[in-house]
């Protein structure tokens, strides 16, 4: 799969539970990846603009998925307690 640059900008990449998920630095999102028999079948984007940039995302000891966000490296617009670290359990 492709996306333009304002779209992905990937940052990061994990795989976890049949699918990749990625983080995006300009395109301010994550993006999942459904991988069936080697091949992408779907894709969703998660979060689109609502923490900023997107530095990484990758599967926690527990089985959740950690991602951080890339707002105080002077090309994000930061928030309150920028920079952070999630700890995601997505359907």
């Amino acid at each position: 799969m492709t996306w333009r640059t304002d779209k992905a900008s990937p940052s990061g990449l994990a795989w976890h539970e049949g699918r990749l998920w990625m983080a995006s630095l300009n395109g301010e999102r994550l993006w999942s990846v459904r991988v069936e028999d080697g091949q992408a079948t779907g894709q969703r984007a998660w979060f689109v603009g609502e923490y900023g940039r997107l530095r990484t995302v990758t599967v926690a000891p527990d089985g959740t998925l950690w991602l951080t966000t890339s707002n105080r490296d002077t090309r994000g617009t930061p928030a309150k307690n920028d920079d952070r670290i999630f700890s995601l359990t997505l359907d």
